[in-house]
């Protein structure tokens, strides 16, 4: 593409965007063209369908969204449409028959609507207004007796699909062979809430399945809930009980440690975008009374990665380590940590440590990472701070670490000590050396 050409393509570009926020209402959102490379020559991953920046759902969500104000650039002329007031239901199937089917019981369902838009056919999206934001819900994956791989997904709040552009895989444009978010304005687009949408997806398997699919990972939308075996007595701790009220009280102390994170009264979840916590994944981080689970950073596990609430706090939230994360929690919970089963004793210098005789045992997790990214630091002097005045000091660390610490001082004390001593010996001539006498901050010259 020559230089001409390339700003030819940067204004039609910039006229869509215009036309599609000032006209249809919609929000868009820039995509990388397929097959851009960075500037070391490394092709950059899933380019013709990722947004630009990791923070896209914030910029799409202005007035005026960010695409339209901003200049295209040459690498990103392919536009997406960002998904939340508008729904995208993808029919992921590459068995022709299959998807008419599926769009069929779509239309039947929720009514016909005008925009249908088409990337490898005969894949097939359409597209509907929500009547309250919902989150995103999908089949299971399933193979095909084909050999082919089918799901249907329904691309809803902080989602986003591309409508305009090339396809990376076909390298031809996207289609909307009836008509084009640029006629359809979103407000006139058919309504589908969110108890319609679970039961759609649900039917959408149920095709699925008949069509000879076998599911290759389990549903989001029909996982059972999780069923907790009753612990033994003797697997019984503090951590465990710690947890356990946690996700009991989600709203005491999620919204704390995220404010950025939203609740789905449909789901009774939590929920956390990438963008809300500086990461470039596309999934959420989830919080349900069920169970915490990271679908972002999955760790290849198809239902998420699963965290304990301290596991929770100890990676998204400001503590050092799991005995931290714990106390912080009962603080939020309104708790007293005595009730949970801990046990503390004091120090010389009053401060609070748990036991070291092995009745508490650290749950399994993440280590703590000291200076890890956090969002919030703890709560506000005197908010749920279990009567400490504001004044939070970390914990003590176990005797063993103490007496460790006093050896290793010792230890650098007599090299400083045996330093200043051949300092002196060598006279003045010698290089100056320092030792420290009591106080770090005390230094004295030899």
């Amino acid at each position: 593409m020559t230089k001409e050409e390339l700003e030819q393509a940067c204004q039609q570009v910039s006229k869509l965007r215009a036309d599609l926020w000032g006209v249809g209402g919609y929000r868009p959102v820039a995509i990388y063209s397929p097959n851009v490379r960075t500037r070391d020559g490394a092709l950059i991953k899933s380019a013709g369908k990722r947004p630009v920046t990791n923070d896209w759902p914030d910029l799409a969500r202005r007035d005026p969204p960010e695409a339209v104000v901003r200049p295209p650039h040459g690498m990103a002329l392919n536009t997406g449409l960002l998904c939340g007031v508008l729904i995208g239901i993808d029919i992921d199937v590459l068995i022709a028959a299959l998807v008419k089917e599926i769009a069929g019981l779509v239309e039947s369902t929720l009514g016909p609507t005008p925009l249908h838009r088409i990337g490898r056919a005969p894949k097939l999206l359409l597209c509907y207004r929500a009547e309250e934001p919902f989150t995103k819900l999908k089949t299971a994956v399933h193979m095909m007796p084909d050999g082919t791989e089918a799901h249907v997904e329904i691309l809803a709040d902080g989602q986003q699909f591309v409508g305009f552009g090339i396809h990376p895989d076909t390298m031809r444009p996207y289609e909307w062979p009836d008509r084009s978010p640029l006629d359809v304005p979103l407000a006139a687009l058919p309504v589908i809430n969110a108890m319609t949408a679970r039961d759609l997806i649900g039917a959408a398997g149920e095709l699925l399945r008949a069509a000879g699919g076998i599911p290759k990972t389990p549903p989001e939308t029909e996982r059972p809930a999780a069923r907790r075996e009753p612990r033994k007595p003797e697997d019984e701790t503090f951590f465990t009980r710690v947890n356990d009220a946690a996700l009991a009280a989600l709203e005491r102390w999620v919204p704390v440690m995220l404010p950025a994170v939203k609740f789905y009264q449909n789901k009774r979840t939590w929920r956390v975008t990438p963008a809300a916590l500086d990461r470039n994944y596309e999934e959420d981080l989830s919080f349900a009374p069920d169970g915490i689970r990271d679908f972002g950073d999955d760790h290849g596990d198809p239902n998420g990665r699963g965290l304990t609430a301290i596991d929770a706090v100890l990676e998204f939230g400001a503590a050092i380590d799991a005995i931290d994360a714990a106390l912080w929690l009962c603080r939020q919970l309104d708790l007293a940590p005595e009730s949970l089963g801990w046990q503390a004793r004091r120090t010389s210098g009053d401060t609070e440590t748990g036991d070291d005789h092995g009745e508490i045992k650290l749950p399994p997790g993440p280590k703590p990472k000291r200076g890890s990214r956090a969002r919030t630091a703890d709560p506000s002097p005197g908010e749920g701070n279990g009567g400490d005045n504001g004044k939070r000091r970390p914990p003590a660390p176990a005797p063993a670490a103490r007496q460790r610490g006093r050896r290793q001082r010792r230890r650098g004390w007599r090299r400083r000590r045996g330093r200043a001593y051949a300092g002196r010996q060598s006279g003045a001539g010698a290089p100056a050396q320092t030792a420290h006498r009591g106080d770090a901050r005390s230094v004295k010259r030899l």
